[in-house]
């Protein structure tokens, strides 16, 4: 892959903590395309959520409130919509080999 890295190259997956905690889990770290949220179903199931909680920001007193509200919604995704994303991988794949590695705006 062109421009490839672990972990897609995101300052966070590049981090010494982030590393260790791999190393020290035993995670397979996967080359990626950088900037590359069409390989990472985590990013779709979490684009309902964020955007409840960017709303519901300036009304929330604490932080605590804005962690309560991030885990219910959280909960709330249903496992469907979820094993959907999961199943999606491979045509996910063949799309950014297609494209080169390539951002793909899916």
């Amino acid at each position: 892959m062109k421009n490839s890295s672990p972990e897609d190259g995101s300052p966070i997956h590049e981090a010494w903590w982030s590393r260790e905690w791999s190393h020290i889990l035993l995670l397979d770290v996967l080359e990626q395309p950088p900037n590359s949220p069409d390989l990472n179903p985590i990013e779709q199931v979490w684009a309902g959520p964020k955007v409840d909680i960017k709303a519901a920001r300036p009304y929330t007193t604490c932080e605590e409130e804005l962690w309560e509200l991030a885990e219910q919604l959280w909960w709330a995704i249903p496992q469907e919509y979820i094993d959907n994303l999961v199943e999606s991988i491979p045509g996910r794949l063949k799309i950014v080999k297609m494209s080169r590695s390539g951002h793909t705006g899916k």
